[in-house]
């Protein structure tokens, strides 16, 4: 088993020293393949698994994986336009704004393999919401998955709602217009075990707002937006002091109504403050995206235009709203532009993402593609739950795991199963405390992009 392992896990850092620094390049094109995805879906992000695949959904319907170097298989024709995330039991749950009993929507589980199941079919009830977008995510405690619809069939108010693996679906709130409506992006839950999310409609002034909920069904809307900064477009990011940040689609000081937009940050004390206005001169416009938090600390993102050839950027951006800079310029049609959803930072340390637009064997409107992008970023580890107690399990993904491999938590050495070369397991050890994650490889140790919160 140990040779195995070994012998992987030489490949898959053979393949990471391979990549190429500070660079963009396109990995599968949309609509090539008749069989394959036909073209890359809104609310939906790559998911990176625990074999290292790159999971995610695409119009057609179509659910596949893709390997970090960019050899797609298609796993599943089941699915509509929304988003997966992964469990901790290593499966995929996924929204559809279509499809189901009712055609109003679902939510569902797959697994790696492709066995599908439906969760849940909204449209059952006159009050249960349909259109699901954002993908439902696993709360701490792990017992449930939370989501939101993004309308209420005959009417503007949305739906928070909680389903378990096992199909028991809950209702929890009907969301009415004046608090925000159209939930399209998947919640966040908080350290104060609230979940946190973005409506792009509705609120006091019709342009969206910021809120939160708790498992009971406790609504508050935190932040409502006037129309000046534009609507909220994309979910929510944390990082570790509690913040979140996000970005509006349009607005902002150097934008109007149909571009422009910035990126905000709301702190724990809701303290909300505009960090960067974009649609300067020679910047992005049109930002779609939402952020991801990289392993170095920064946010990035992507705008759908402008930038030095008018088709979008790819940026970087530290916290504080300091050190904002322009790491790629989208080409338009030959190898993808007008991205439209966040990026996800593989463990190997690239970004990967979609565009909606653009392709080699398209060059006036394209079908998108899939790219990776390089910012000489190492590799790290990633971890599920974030909150754990001595004697959780925890679930590690990375690369170059071997039988001899060791996890430690805040440098306190806990019990270690390795599975794959790119996923293992560990035991929040006695003496533990809040702090980073560490494996050692043979290569080295790999540090955790985050902090894992030890709880009491």
């Amino acid at each position: 088993m140990s040779r195995i392992l070994a012998g992987m896990c030489a490949l898959l850092f053979s393949l990471s020293a391979s990549v190429f620094a500070q660079s963009y390049k396109m990995l599968y094109e949309f609509g090539v393949d008749p069989a394959g995805p036909g073209s890359a879906n809104y609310w939906s992000t790559l998911v990176q698994s625990r074999g290292g695949y790159l999971f995610d959904t695409s119009n057609g319907p179509i659910i596949f994986r893709m390997t970090p170097s960019g050899k797609l298989t298609v796993i599943s024709n089941k699915a509509g336009r929304g988003g997966l995330s992964m469990g901790t039991d290593g499966r995929f749950y996924g929204s559809s704004v279509s499809g189901g009993a009712h055609g109003l929507g679902m939510v569902y589980q797959v697994d790696s393999l492709g066995n599908f199941k439906i969760l849940h079919s909204f449209g059952s009830t006159n009050g249960d919401g349909d259109s699901p977008a954002g993908a439902p995510v696993q709360s701490f405690a792990g017992n449930y998955f939370y989501g939101t619809t993004s309308s209420l069939a005959t009417q503007n108010d949305s739906t928070v709602y909680r389903v378990n693996k096992y199909g028991k679906y809950e209702f929890l709130k009907d969301v009415p217009k004046v608090s925000g409506s159209f939930m399209y992006y998947p919640l966040v839950q908080g350290p104060d075990f609230y979940f946190y999310g973005t409506a792009p409609a509705g609120g006091a002034h019709n342009a969206g707002s910021i809120f939160r909920i708790n498992s009971a069904g406790s609504f508050e809307v935190l932040y409502d937006f006037d129309g000046t900064l534009g609507s909220p477009w994309g979910g929510l990011v944390q990082t570790d002091d509690g913040s979140f940040y996000g970005v509006t689609q349009t607005g902002g000081p150097n934008g109007t109504s149909s571009s422009g937009g910035v990126l905000y940050k709301l702190a724990p004390d809701r303290t909300f403050t505009v960090l960067h206005s974009f649609g300067a001169a020679g910047d992005g416009t049109l930002v779609q995206g939402g952020l991801t938090i990289g392993n170095d600390g920064n946010l990035y993102g992507t705008t759908s235009y402008g930038g030095a050839n008018g088709s979008g950027v790819l940026f970087r951006i530290a916290p504080d709203g300091s050190g904002y800079s322009i790491l790629y310029n989208f080409v338009p049609h030959a190898n993808g532009n007008y991205p439209l959803n966040p990026l996800t930072q593989h463990t190997n340390g690239r970004f990967y993402g979609t565009t909606g637009m653009g392709g080699n064997n398209d060059f006036t409107v394209g079908d998108g593609v899939i790219f990776s992008y390089d910012a000489g970023l190492p590799p790290f580890v990633s971890y599920l739950p974030v909150y754990g107690s001595v004697g959780a399990k925890v679930d590690i993904l990375g690369q170059g795991f071997t039988a001899s491999s060791q996890a430690s938590f805040n440098g306190v050495p806990a019990q270690t199963t390795v599975v794959y070369p790119t996923y293992l397991t560990a035991i929040v050890p006695a003496g533990a405390t809040t702090g980073y994650i560490t494996v050692t490889t043979a290569s080295g140790t790999l540090k955790s992009n985050r902090i894992f919160t030890v709880q009491p």
